[in-house]
Parts: structure tokens; C-alpha cells; sequence
């Protein structure tokens, strides 16, 4: 599953997704751990009723938006 969560390289906007989906953000030290929990999480809640398919892109949105239109 290819997803723009690949493109973030800011720790801070990770952490900010993770808690978002009420991940734990304790024990990483780099982006890549963060970056493969978030796949996971993604891929076991697809098809579920956990969460709709919207809020995924408007969290994707957010951190973009945030992170390059300065």
C-alpha cells in the first residue's frame, strides 16, 4: 500500500498522525518505525468501519498543506 505517509520525512507531522488514529508515538527514534506502523494500521483498518476513507485524506492534507505552503 503506497500512500502519501511515504513522503513525510518531519517527525513532528508523524507524530501528529500516529495520535491522531490514537497510536502510540513511545519508542521511535526515526521515521521509518513510524512510517511502517502507520502502513499497517492503514492496511488492517481498510474495509473496516473504524474509520472512513476521507478521514485518512484529510489527515494526508492537513500534515501536506501545513508542511509545504509556507
Amino acid at each position: 500500500m503506497s500512500t502519501k505517509i511515504d513522503e513525510i520525512e518531519d517527525m513532528q507531522d508523524l507524530f501528529e498522525i500516529m495520535k491522531s488514529f490514537g497510536l502510540s508515538t513511545k519508542g521511535y527514534k526515526g521515521v521509518d518505525g513510524m512510517k511502517t506502523t502507520l502502513r499497517k494500521y492503514l492496511e488492517d483498518i481498510e474495509g473496516s468501519s473504524k474509520r472512513k476513507v476521507g478521514e485518512v485524506s484529510i489527515i494526508n492534507s492537513y500534515v501536506f498543506e501545513k508542511k509545504y505552503s509556507r
